[in-house]
């Protein structure tokens, strides 16, 4: 399999078991987590705003800055 693709696959998999811990224990648990999802939990304990939405939005915004200083490579790997 090609590096690239074996990479790829491994970030969506890695990703997909982080956000089932995400929801299974750090929410549940209320818990605090650090980052973008810290923020993300803290704006659904004040706000009822879904973590996932919160998530997406801000790691977007933060993709569309890294895509101006980071090479193509980082940008495919970006979580």
């Amino acid at each position: 399999m090609n590096k690239t693709i074996r990479d790829i696959v491994l970030v969506v998999i890695g990703s997909f078991i982080f956000s089932a811990g995400v929801n299974a224990f750090i929410i549940l648990g209320n818990l605090g987590e650090g980052g973008v999802t810290g923020i993300a939990i803290v704006l659904y304990y004040a706000f009822h705003v879904s973590p996932a939405i919160t998530n997406f939005v801000v790691n977007a915004i933060l993709i569309i800055v890294g895509y101006k200083y980071l090479s193509k490579r980082s940008m495919y790997l970006t979580q």
